[in-house]
């Protein structure tokens, strides 16, 4: 058995909240760049002022300001200072023709919890706004550490071993706050006790080797910022003409 640390992801560029709001919310590129762009203009909150509540929505980088910084360590002192980095974390982004005059997406006010504002928030613009206050709040958590380990399972009659390896959680770190990136492809397994029955019945199947899938909306996002096509504000129009003429 051996440790393994797991750092958090950095705050969001257009690129990658729209790859995320993807997998995890099954939001299409274009219906995340129209909420993004609401959220960055303003919404209407108690007392009837207009507040933007996330920085420029159309950016390659993934720093934070000194004041951002602060103010996420701030509240992390405050409310998870048991997950708090004990260093502040800096993010540097490479991509092809990138350009960083704006910070990452990030909430303008970080005591701003998509649970307070709710109410005053359409579904899924609570849902794209906790996506953003969580990813920026996480990177400058603790790393999660894992425990890697193999488990062993003999049949009744002992002819048969079966063999699993993979993670259990031994410190959740910003998992506290978000999932495991799918990029990372970490197998968690659950705890188990020595002699324990985990398994009474086998399936055996026969698995063929697949061709590659066919691109999501996200993938295509990611090719794009690999061979630096386009710029943030570009992505949902490209795919918006490849959809429309059938490609």
């Amino acid at each position: 058995m051996s440790e393994r640390k797991l750092k958090p992801r950095p705050p969001f560029t257009t690129a990658s909240l729209q790859q995320a709001a993807y997998s995890s919310l099954g939001f299409s590129v274009k219906m995340t760049s129209s909420i993004a762009q609401r959220l960055y203009q303003g919404m209407a909150l108690g007392d009837g002022e207009t507040v933007g509540l996330i920085s420029y929505m159309r950016t390659d980088s993934t720093n934070l300001s000194k004041d951002c910084l602060d103010d996420i360590n701030n509240y992390l002192s405050e409310n998870h200072s048991k997950y708090q980095s004990k260093e502040v974390r800096k993010y540097s982004k490479k991509v092809k023709n990138a350009q960083e005059a704006h910070e990452a997406i990030r909430p303008t006010d970080i005591t701003r919890t998509p649970e307070s504002i709710k109410k005053f928030l359409s579904t899924d613009q609570n849902k794209l706004y906790d996506l953003i206050w969580s990813r920026a709040l996480s990177s400058q958590m603790e790393a999660a550490k894992f425990d890697r380990k193999t488990i062993i399972i003999n049949s009744d009659n002992s002819l048969n071993q079966f063999k699993c390896s993979g993670s259990t959680i031994k410190f959740d770190g910003f998992l506290k706050l978000t999932r495991i990136d799918e990029k990372e492809d970490e197998k968690i397994l659950p705890d188990v006790n020595k002699e324990e029955v985990l398994v009474n019945d086998f399936i055996d199947e026969q698995h063929f080797t697949q061709p590659p899938p066919r691109y999501s909306e996200a993938s295509i996002v990611k090719k794009l910022e690999e061979l630096g096509i386009g710029r943030p504000s570009t992505y949902a129009s490209i795919i918006s003409v490849i959809s429309n003429r059938g490609y």
